[in-house]
């Protein structure tokens, strides 16, 4: 829980000075998305998009720090840039249940979990090489 609270304090409150007036801190840090699950409906997302290909928009000028791993942004990119995005632009989001990005290490019902997301790859056993040895933990 402390990660990621502390996670989001480190990623989200920067975007304060990109004018992104929808990220408010809150008693647990700033509320984000996880993106290690997103289902996209193509048909109502694509106005955002603004007619744009996927390297056209990810390659938009708003979004060079989140792409070339500035500042805070050095570990997370494209979930950072996700969140600033769909914040930014109010696009409609549906939250998922946790069940379907279970958290290893952070989520404490993890057996519950569809997908299980591994993060934080120096905290995993054998940093994560070993998958024989993360399957009989989940």
């Amino acid at each position: 829980k402390q990660k990621i609270q502390n996670y989001s304090r480190m990623q989200y409150e920067q975007l304060q000075n990109y004018n992104v007036a929808n990220f408010f801190p809150n008693s647990l840090g700033y509320e984000f998305a996880n993106m290690g699950m997103i289902v996209l409906n193509c048909k109502n997302f694509k106005p955002y998009l603004n007619g744009q290909t996927a390297k056209q928009f990810i390659t938009r000028m708003e979004f060079k720090d989140f792409v070339d791993g500035l500042g805070p942004w050095k570990w997370s990119t494209d979930q950072t840039l996700l969140n600033y995005f769909i914040k930014k632009y109010d696009v409609p989001t549906k939250k998922m249940s946790h069940v379907w990005n279970g958290l290893y290490g952070a989520n404490t019902k993890i057996e519950d979990c569809h997908f299980v997301h591994f993060f934080l790859k120096d905290l995993l056993p054998n940093q994560g090489e070993n998958v024989e040895e993360l399957m009989k933990k989940i």
